[in-house]
């Protein structure tokens, strides 16, 4: 009776211990906090499939998800002990819309906590027995009388309250950092580049402020045809030649559709590269957003 009660107060505590027993640990600590399906532009109709994939590296497999034109959506990050579970993470990856899930659990070490351990001592319970004779006469007001004799025997039984006791168990609990990255696929982009702003040494390089270092381009972009490349430096986008990596998107937006000049730098060497636009698809045909 002992371990039955013991098994299940650590089941309570690591309960309380990793989540607060919350109905989805993945939503509690999802980033965006204010995050609403309704508020997802630009992104693609969710496919309702969701696959989840193990990563050690967010950074390396978040890139190749960009690459194939999927978007982020939020994180959920959270430390606990004990294992969440996996049908938590999807049901919140299925809430969200999400058709890809990067996911990771890292063991953290280990943890020395105490648990309360009350244990309940039944009451005594005693009998007792007893045993007679009992002899009776009676009179009536006529001067007649009865006598009579009789045996008896019984039992009682009574029990005393019973008590509780209360005693401190340390347990030693495994803890771990979860973390789980929501994707889904974006909307065919105008022009298929991700981009920064000029750092310091590129600005010293190519003696210019404006400009935009691309970082990434998406497969099958018109930028992925036109052959622009990870490092070059976009300086002219059809007229436009004032912008920053920041903004590109309001410049490129301006030419949705249409066939222009890009010019760019490659290490030294300017180009200039032919490139046909893509239609803003979030205009021509709006993303369904589930609800």
């Amino acid at each position: 009776m002992r371990s039955k009660h013991f098994g299940s107060l650590i089941l309570i505590f690591l309960c309380i211990f990793i989540s607060g027993c919350v109905s989805n640990i993945y939503q509690k600590f999802f980033y965006p906090p204010n995050f609403t399906v309704s508020n997802l532009t630009g992104y693609q109709t969710y496919s309702g499939n969701t696959n989840i994939y193990n990563t050690s590296d967010f950074q390396r497999d978040g890139e190749a998800l960009m690459r194939r034109g999927y978007g982020y959506i939020g994180s959920s990050n959270f430390s606990g002990s004990g294992l969440a579970a996996q049908k938590d993470l999807l049901e919140h990856a299925k809430a969200i819309g999400a058709d890809i899930v990067l996911s990771s659990v890292e063991f953290q070490g280990t943890e020395q906590s105490v648990v309360p351990l009350i244990t309940y001592k039944p009451g005594t319970t005693s009998t007792t027995y007893s045993q007679g004779t009992a002899n009776a006469q009676a009179y009536n007001n006529r001067g007649g009388s009865a006598y009579g004799t009789a045996s008896f025997s019984g039992s009682s039984t009574t029990t005393s309250p019973g008590t509780y006791a209360t005693q401190i168990m340390p347990i030693t609990v495994n803890t771990y950092n979860y973390e789980a990255n929501f994707w889904r696929k974006m909307l065919p982009p105008i022009m298929g580049v991700r981009t920064e702003n000029l750092p310091d040494e590129l600005r010293q390089k190519f003696r210019r402020n404006s400009g935009a270092l691309v970082k990434l381009v998406v497969d099958g972009s018109p930028a992925f045809y036109a052959n622009i490349l990870p490092g070059d430096v976009i300086i002219e986008i059809g007229d436009e030649t004032s912008f920053m990596g920041d903004n590109i998107s309001s410049v490129t937006s301006k030419y949705a559709g249409q066939k222009i000049n890009i010019k760019l730098l490659r290490s030294y060497e300017e180009k200039v590269i032919s490139i046909q636009l893509n239609s803003d698809s979030r205009k021509v045909t709006p993303a369904v957003i589930d609800k």
